[in-house]
């Protein structure tokens, strides 16, 4: 499977990223490129920390390219200033620039129109660059296999009562993305609220610091995560962008159905963002309804210690 990955590392993201590099490793998953996007930093930080990522897994060969700009509140407060809750400096320094670095919407359209074969779209930040390249080549998201996004939520957010971070952050791309006729699916809050995890989850995974340099990141990125939370009163770590990883190569771990989503795109408001199913005989998009967390969550933690063993 060709995958592109739209993120914004991101802690979370990192996991996810991970995830994906070691399925790569074991030639379930052809990784095309990385598009980095606003959200949980500013642009220069998401750019820097995907590079960080890829160069700690040795993956420097995979194109990285950098997000159209929107001006949203980012999320510092959960995963901290540098966007690994104070672990970026102990990653190796970014090897590709960022001036010099395409756009994503240029990127994506390449990837996507120009490539050799069907692709898929995980997008696990706010859905920025996908407006964008929707914006200058229309019907591009159509022509990719599938889009996979986490966004939105149906029930109760995490930014508002009424929304949640990335459907929030730029409701506007949310809204034209669901208008893309696109094969789309949302993975909402809803479900990837249930994929939680923690350092007891690790260590019954064998995780362990002194093992390899992926393992030690992933038990410190972990522990550190568990610790951030807990200063702003939140009890429980969900690794929400590893669910579209879980979804595009384990599809059976997932119930779906066919919906028509509608997204508040006005701004200032506690609605900004909100996702609704609304009464429409004509689908724009599949919502997972259900996820079997502890199998997820036991394959993720599986597949990578795979990859780190691989890499030590």
């Amino acid at each position: 499977m060709q995958v592109i990955l739209d993120t914004d590392p991101g802690v979370d993201d990192a996991f996810a990223l991970l995830w994906l590099l070691a399925l790569d490793l074991r030639f379930r998953a052809d990784v095309v490129g990385i598009a980095t996007t606003e959200g949980n930093l500013r642009r220069r930080g998401t750019f820097g920390n995907a590079c960080r990522l890829l160069d700690l897994c040795r993956r420097t060969d995979i194109s990285l390219a950098k997000s159209a700009p929107h001006r949203g509140k980012t999320a510092e407060h959960i995963h901290g200033v540098d966007g690994l809750v104070g672990l970026r400096n102990t990653l190796p320094e970014p090897t590709k620039p960022y001036d010099s670095a395409p756009r994503a919407s240029v990127q994506l359209d390449r990837w996507i129109n120009r490539g050799t074969q069907d692709t898929t779209v995980l997008a696990v930040g706010p859905l920025t660059n996908l407006e964008a390249v929707e914006v200058a080549h229309p019907g591009t998201l159509a022509n990719a296999e599938q889009v996979i996004a986490v966004c939105g939520t149906f029930k109760s957010g995490n930014v508002t009562q009424e929304s949640e971070f990335n459907a929030h952050f730029n409701p506007r791309a949310m809204h034209h993305v669901l208008n893309a006729r696109a094969n789309l699916t949302l993975l909402s809050l809803d479900v990837t609220r249930q994929l939680d995890l923690n350092s007891e989850h690790l260590k019954a995974a064998g995780f362990a610091e002194n093992r390899s340099r992926i393992e030690k990141f992933v038990v410190r990125l972990t522990r550190s995560m568990e610790q951030q939370l807990k200063s702003v009163s939140i009890n429980r770590f969900f690794v929400h962008d590893a669910c579209a990883i879980a979804y595009a190569f384990y599809p059976e771990m997932f119930e779906t159905v066919s919906a028509h989503v509608k997204v508040d795109t006005r701004l200032g408001l506690e609605t900004t963002g909100k996702t609704t199913i609304e009464q429409n005989p004509n689908p724009n998009t599949s919502i997972a309804r259900r996820i079997d967390a502890e199998a997820v969550r036991n394959q993720m933690l599986s597949d990578i210690k795979e990859f780190a063993r691989a890499l030590r």
